[in-house]
C-alpha cells in the first residue's frame, strides 16, 4: 500500500483493490483527477465532518459522487459510523435534490421549483424513475472503531489509523490537515482601493476544473464588498490580497451545491457577524447542510450569522445597491440577480440552463406553469455587463447556445463556471478574469449619496458606538470632517498636542507604539486618537497611513460633546490602561486569542479589567457562581490539578456556558497579575464574534 497526500487536504491510500481516500475537504477531487490512480470510489470519514477552526467541511462527497456516477457509472463507497451516515445523507440529499421540506416553504413559485427538481432527477438522463441517494452512494458502517472493506482491515485509533492487507500494513495520522495550497503562489498586490461600483472575480472555474479557482466574486458597493458564493478558502485569498475583512460583511448565497457554498461558513466564522442574503428555499438547504455537517442544533447554527430573506422579483437594497433576484433553471433552487447603481447595472445568472428547448419540454411535460415558461424564455440581455455561466448540459448552458447570440450581446458577456480550454480562441465570448488587477469598474468615483452611505456604514460599525441609536450616527456625521491622507503620511505624531479623533472610513493605518516596541494595523471603522482627548495627554503613538486613508474626524470639543450622557469616557480610560499593560501582546501569546482580527482585539480590551492576587489567595471558591474568566499576565493560577501560566485563559468551561457553579477552587500559586473578563460582556462578545465563540466553546469546554 502507498500513501499519497493531497495538497488540498486528505490522504489517498493506494491499495491492490484501488484507492481509498481518508478525509474529503472541498475540491480534493481536483487533486485526485491528476493522479495515476484517479478519483477514488471509496472514502473513509474521520471522527469529525467539520473543522470549526477553518470553517471547512471534511466530508465533501458531492463532487466525487457526481464523477463516479456520471463518468465511471459506479457508486461511491462511504466508510463511516452509523451516526455519520444519517448526517451524510442530509448533506448529500440536500445538495443533490434540494431541501426536503421544499414543498412546505411559502414561495409563489414553489410548485414550479418542485417540478424542476423532479424533472432534473430523471428526465434529462433518460431515467423513468427519480434518482435516489442510493444510486450514488453505498455505505459501509464502522463498528467498534474498525471495518473490513474489500479484505482491507482498517483499525481506527485515537492518533492514527492502520490499514492492513495481509502482511502489508500502513499507518496514517488521524488528524486531517487542511492547507489552502492554491493561493500560496499568488503574488502579493499593491494596495487596492475598491471602486464605488464594480466586480472582482475570485474564481471563474467549476468544481472539476484543476486549472482555475471555483466560481465566486465580490460586488463592490460604495467601497464595501458583498461576497457572492465565496469559493473555499476565500478568506485566505482575501488576506493574501491585502483586503481588510471589515470591508466585507455581506454574503449572497445563490444555491447549495458544494462549488458555491463551501466558502460561506469560512467567512461567517472569520470575524464579526455576517449578514446572509438569500431566498427561503436556499436558506433551508444551507441550514440543513450546515447543521448536519457541524452537528450543531438549528438554533445554535442560526446564531452564527444574521440572515435577510429576499423575495424574488422584489427590490432588495444592500450597501446602497438595488438587487432584483430571480430563480434560475437548475437541479436545486438557485437564484440569479440583476443589480443596479444609478444608470449602471449588470446581471448574474448563477448556475442556469438557458435553453428554450428544455423550457418547452418542461412546460409540455407539466413540470412548470406558463408563467414560469415565459419568465425563463425572457432573459434581460440589455444590461451593460452580463455574467453568464456555461458548462455541460443538462445542468448548465452549453457554450454552443451562447455562441449563437448576437455579437453585441456576446461582447458584453463574461463567462463563469467554464474553463479557458473550452473556449475557441477566435470566439468573442470571454471568461471573467479573476484577480484584483482585473476588477471590472462600473463606476469609480462616488456621488455624494454614495459617500454618505459609506460614512454612515463606517460609523454604524464602530465597536464603541454599537449601543448608540441611529440619530447619534447622524449627529456624528453632522459634526465631523472628512480628511484624506496619502500613503506614508503621518495621521498622528507621538508626543504632539493634537486632539482630533479619527475613524477610518477607507484604507489602512499602522499604529506604532514605540514604548512597547509594538505595532498593529487598523482599517475601516477602527478609531484612533481617543486617548489624548479623554486623558488630556500628548499623543502616545505614531499613526501612519499604510495606504491612502480617508478618515472622519471630530475635534476635541465635538468628540466630548458626542459622547456626553454615556459611559464611553470611563470605557476609553479603562481601554488606555489595559493597552498600557501590554494586553495586546498577551492576547497574541494565547493560541485562541491570537487569531482575532485587530478590531476584535480592541473590542475585547474594552471589557477587560486588570486585577492582582497575592500568592495563596483564593480567586474562585468551588461552588461559587462563575462570574467571568481570567487571562494571566504574570504568575500562575491553579484550578484542580491544572496549573495555568502567562498567556493562559482560566475558566471552568462547562460551568461558564451553563451559567452554573465552579467545580474546582481556583488559587493563586504565586503573586498574580491577570485580566478579568466579566461573564456578561464576554457572552456578548462571543455572540458578536460567532466564529471565535464557536472555537472558544470547543476549547474551554474541554478545559476540565
Amino acid at each position: 500500500m502507498k500513501k499519497i497526500e493531497l495538497s488540498r487536504g486528505g490522504i489517498i491510500i493506494n491499495t491492490e483493490w484501488g484507492p481509498i481516500q481518508y478525509g474529503c475537504p472541498p475540491e480534493t477531487i481536483k487533486d485526485s483527477m491528476g493522479l495515476e490512480c484517479g478519483v477514488p470510489t471509496a472514502f473513509l470519514l474521520g471522527d469529525h465532518l467539520f473543522d470549526a477552526y477553518s470553517g471547512t467541511c471534511l466530508a465533501e462527497l458531492e463532487f466525487p459522487a457526481y464523477f463516479n456516477f456520471f463518468v465511471k457509472n459506479q457508486r461511491t463507497n462511504v466508510l463511516c459510523t452509523k451516526a455519520q451516515k444519517e448526517r451524510i445523507l442530509i448533506i448529500f440529499e440536500t445538495a443533490i435534490f434540494g431541501p426536503k421540506n421544499l414543498s412546505e416553504i411559502e414561495d409563489r413559485q414553489i410548485q414550479d421549483l418542485l417540478g424542476e427538481t423532479r424533472f432534473f432527477r430523471g428526465v434529462p438522463f433518460g431515467n423513468e424513475k427519480l434518482m435516489q441517494w442510493s444510486d450514488f452512494l453505498e455505505f459501509h458502517i464502522i463498528d467498534d472503531n474498525q471495518i473490513n472493506f474489500k479484505n482491507i482491515l482498517i483499525n481506527i485509533k485515537e492518533d492514527f489509523i492502520e490499514f492492513s492487507l495481509g502482511n502489508d500494513k500502513l499507518k496514517v495520522a488521524s488528524s486531517i490537515q487542511i492547507e489552502p495550497q492554491e493561493i500560496l503562489d499568488l503574488p502579493p498586490v499593491s494596495p487596492f482601493v475598491p471602486p464605488t461600483f464594480g466586480v472582482t472575480i475570485i474564481g471563474s472555474g467549476h468544481g472539476f476544473d484543476k486549472a482555475s479557482k471555483t466560481c465566486g466574486f465580490i460586488i463592490w458597493a460604495n467601497q464595501r464588498g458583498i461576497l457572492v458564493d465565496p469559493p473555499v478558502d476565500t478568506t485566505y485569498w482575501l488576506k493574501h490580497m491585502g483586503i481588510n475583512p471589515a470591508l466585507l460583511n455581506s454574503i449572497i448565497l445563490t444555491h447549495c451545491h458544494a462549488d458555491h457554498d463551501s466558502g460561506t461558513l469560512q467567512k461567517i466564522l472569520e470575524g464579526r457577524r455576517i449578514e446572509l442574503f438569500t431566498t427561503m428555499t436556499v436558506y433551508e438547504a444551507f441550514v440543513a447542510k450546515g447543521c448536519a455537517m457541524s452537528n450543531m442544533e438549528l438554533k445554535s447554527f442560526e446564531s452564527l450569522f444574521d440572515c435577510s430573506i429576499v423575495k424574488v422579483g422584489q427590490p432588495t437594497f444592500i450597501n446602497g445597491l438595488e438587487f432584483r433576484f430571480r430563480y434560475s433553471l437548475h437541479s436545486v433552487p438557485t437564484i440569479g440577480f440583476e443589480v443596479f447603481h444609478a444608470v449602471e447595472s449588470f446581471i448574474y445568472t448563477s448556475d442556469h440552463l438557458n435553453d428554450s428547448n428544455i423550457v418547452a419540454q418542461l412546460f409540455e411535460g407539466g413540470f412548470i406553469s406558463e408563467e414560469r415558461k415565459n419568465e425563463l424564455n425572457y432573459f434581460p440581455w440589455h444590461h451593460k455587463l452580463i455574467f453568464h455561466e456555461a458548462g455541460v448540459p443538462p445542468l448548465h448552458t452549453p457554450l454552443s447556445t451562447l455562441e449563437k447570440l448576437p455579437l453585441e450581446i456576446k461582447k458584453r458577456m463574461r463567462l463563469l463556471h467554464v474553463s479557458e480550454s473550452q473556449l475557441d480562441k477566435s470566439s468573442p465570448l470571454k471568461i471573467a478574469k479573476p484577480g484584483l488587477e482585473n476588477t471590472i469598474i462600473l463606476r469609480e468615483k462616488p456621488r455624494n449619496k454614495d459617500k454618505n452611505v459609506m460614512y454612515l456604514e463606517t460609523v454604524a460599525r464602530v465597536d464603541i458606538f454599537k449601543d448608540f441609536k441611529i440619530k447619534k450616527a447622524a449627529e456624528f456625521l453632522s459634526m465631523s470632517k472628512v480628511i484624506e491622507f496619502k500613503q506614508g503620511e503621518k495621521i498622528i505624531e507621538e508626543g504632539s498636542d493634537n486632539k482630533d479623533f479619527y475613524i477610518i472610513a477607507q484604507g489602512e493605518a499602522i499604529v506604532e507604539i514605540h514604548t512597547q516596541n509594538f505595532s498593529k494595523i487598523y482599517g475601516p471603522s477602527d478609531y484612533i486618537g481617543e486617548t489624548a482627548i479623554i486623558l488630556n495627554i500628548p499623543r502616545t503613538a505614531d499613526v501612519i497611513a499604510k495606504t491612502d486613508v480617508t478618515c472622519l474626524s471630530l475635534g476635541e470639543y465635538e468628540f466630548l460633546y458626542f459622547i456626553r450622557d454615556s459611559d464611553l469616557a470611563k470605557t476609553l480610560t479603562n481601554l488606555y490602561e489595559i493597552r498600557e499593560s501590554e494586553s495586546w501582546q498577551l492576547l497574541d501569546l494565547n493560541p485562541l486569542f491570537k487569531e482575532l482580527l485587530a478590531n476584535q482585539k480592541t473590542d475585547l480590551q474594552t471589557i477587560m479589567e486588570k486585577v492582582t492576587f497575592t500568592g495563596g489567595a483564593r480567586v474562585i471558591n468551588r461552588g461559587e457562581t462563575i462570574n467571568g474568566a481570567y487571562l494571566i499576565s504574570k504568575g500562575s493560577l491553579c484550578m484542580g490539578n491544572k496549573i495555568f501560566v502567562k498567556g493562559d485563559f482560566v475558566v471552568d468551561g462547562a460551568a461558564f456556558f451553563e451559567r452554573g457553579l465552579c467545580r474546582e477552587d481556583v488559587i493563586a500559586c504565586s503573586d498574580v497579575i491577570a485580566f478579568f473578563i466579566p461573564a456578561k460582556p464576554l457572552f456578548q462578545f462571543l455572540q458578536d464574534n460567532p466564529g471565535f465563540g464557536l472555537r472558544f466553546s470547543i476549547e474551554v469546554n474541554g478545559g476540565i
